[in-house]
């Protein structure tokens, strides 16, 4: 009776500590395996983070080129406002010009057309003088407005030229900022998605480790559970050792 006593626990025994180094040795795998899919995880979420923040770097970029452009598109829009002001200013003053160089000579021509009497006439001396400073003075008026128009000429054609030349720069800006605009929408909508994964992320982790803190506790408690029968199959065991071994020394 001793002997099946003892065989019975000493078998229950080797079962409970069987089973309980199956459950600890796959206690100690699922904590690896658990720390491994952590820590791939968190290399990943840093991943993503430092990502995410390189590409909002290039976005804060791409804006200000936005900013720059943009005022430099409004200087151009600004300097072709002044050309086209100053240059039809500069045409007001070639039509005024002309107008004073048509005046002056028909006053020239009038004063050269100008009839005088007979050089022995008493009054021929004042009127010739008279006709000499007419003349004069015409051909100063004709040489003054003269070069007012060839000055205000030039300067239409000089803002005329700015215009032309301000005109593809600002298409070249306008081309630029459309450009850039593209460039903000990717950018904007990639770190969006970015920021989406890297929360679905840092949940998954948070329910990772609470499903993983739960399934542990449950193995520590299995475990806790299996222990308490094992030291009570130990000492069963050693309690019927002794008896045994008390019965051999009576008998013998």
């Amino acid at each position: 009776m001793a002997r099946f006593s003892a065989e019975t626990v000493r078998l229950a025994k080797q079962e409970l500590d069987e089973s309980l180094a199956r459950m600890q040795q796959t206690a100690r795998q699922l904590a690896r395996r658990g720390e491994h899919a952590e820590r791939s995880a968190r290399a990943e979420q840093t991943a993503a983070g430092e990502k995410c923040r390189q590409m909002q770097q290039q976005l804060d970029q791409v804006r200000e080129l936005m900013v720059q452009n943009q005022a430099a598109l409004y200087r151009l829009e600004d300097g072709l406002g002044s050309a086209f002001r100053r240059r039809e200013a500069a045409l007001c003053r070639e039509k005024a010009a002309e107008e004073a160089l048509e005046e002056a000579q028909r006053q020239y021509r009038a004063a050269k057309a100008m009839p005088l009497p007979a050089e022995n006439d008493p009054s021929y001396a004042f009127l010739e003088q008279g006709r000499r400073n007419a003349l004069k003075q015409g051909a100063r008026q004709i040489a003054d407005a003269q070069e007012r128009i060839r000055t205000a000429r030039q300067e239409a054609e000089e803002l005329a030229v700015q215009m032309g030349d301000a005109a593809p720069k600002m298409d070249q800006c306008r081309a630029r900022l459309a450009r850039l605009g593209g460039a903000v929408t990717a950018l904007g909508s990639q770190i969006r998605t970015l920021e989406r994964f890297l929360e679905s992320l840092a949940a998954g982790l948070e329910a990772y480790e609470a499903q993983g803190q739960t399934h542990l506790s449950g193995m520590e408690h299995a475990i806790r559970c299996m222990e308490e029968p094992q030291q009570l199959g130990t000492q069963a065991w050693k309690a019927i050792s002794d008896y045994e071994d008390a019965m051999n020394r009576i008998r013998y």
